[in-house]
């Protein structure tokens, strides 16, 4: 299986914190067709691994309050050079340091932050670079943010991470997120319509056929929080949550 590097300003794993992993872990390998491989902690503890044979693309863990709070779902690692610099200048523009840096032995150095309206994701350093499976069965293709005030975002992640945005040719009021460049992620408003949607990253995950795969999730015990709907140019998409409340993009890609 061939791999690609992850450029630093990345984002670079998927971590499903799960408040009821017995549940969860089954709807994914179902739903995806993952497999699973535990991985045991220093602690005692056993970290879930996800992806196909002989790659992994996510992990998951049972919720743990004393890392990120009341959040339980998908967590979004960025890939930085310097996880203790770029925390700690994560007060002063607003945001909230939940989980300070520190090191996970062999793997590298990790922080969870929250961003001024309460949005989660967390800073990682790898000990080795980070490398993403090429094409493999359901892997993460991007991350969107909505928050309430855009303005506030852009100025907060370009602070602590160092990204800048542009506006996205073809869709009113979407701006992405760039490192280096490199689109990383979106960032958009919610609107009055949206209700009271909390600030979240939501990450993208490719599937073959996306309206089957929002039947089979319902059918596993998930909820189709938005039912399939086309993006001009890109592909169709779903919003599903699986039965412990992790949510997520499922997508379908135009072929290219």
């Amino acid at each position: 299986m061939s791999e690609r590097a992850i450029p630093v300003g990345g984002i670079c794993w998927e971590e499903l914190q799960s408040a009821d992993l017995s549940r969860a872990v089954p709807f994914y390998q179902e739903l995806i067709g993952w497999e699973t491989r535990a991985w045991p902690l220093p602690d005692g503890s056993i970290y879930t691994l996800f992806g196909p044979e002989g790659g992994a693309v996510a992990g998951a863990q049972v919720h743990a309050p004393a890392q990120t709070g009341e959040f339980h779902g998908w967590l979004s690692y960025v890939s930085v050079a310097d996880v203790d610099a770029a925390a700690a200048r994560v007060d002063a523009l607003g945001g909230r340091v939940l989980l300070a840096p520190h090191d996970i032995p062999e793997v590298g150095r990790c922080a969870v932050l929250q961003d001024p309206e309460g949005a989660l994701f967390a800073l990682m350093c790898f000990l080795q670079p980070a490398e993403y499976p090429e094409n493999p069965l359901g892997f993460f293709c991007w991350r969107e943010l909505m928050v309430r005030d855009v303005a506030r975002a852009q100025a907060f992640y370009a602070g602590v991470l160092g990204w800048t945005c542009r506006a996205m040719a073809g869709m009113e009021g979407y701006q992405t997120f760039l490192a280096d460049g490199h689109e990383v992620g979106g960032l958009m408003a919610i609107t009055e319509d949206m209700g009271p949607a909390p600030a979240r990253w939501t990450p993208y995950l490719t599937v073959p056929d996306v309206d089957r795969q929002a039947v089979r999730a319902q059918e596993l015990g998930g909820t189709v929080c938005l039912q399939p709907v086309d993006v001009p140019g890109v592909g169709r998409f779903c919003i599903a949550t699986d039965p412990a409340g992790g949510t997520l993009a499922l997508i379908t890609l135009n072929a290219r």
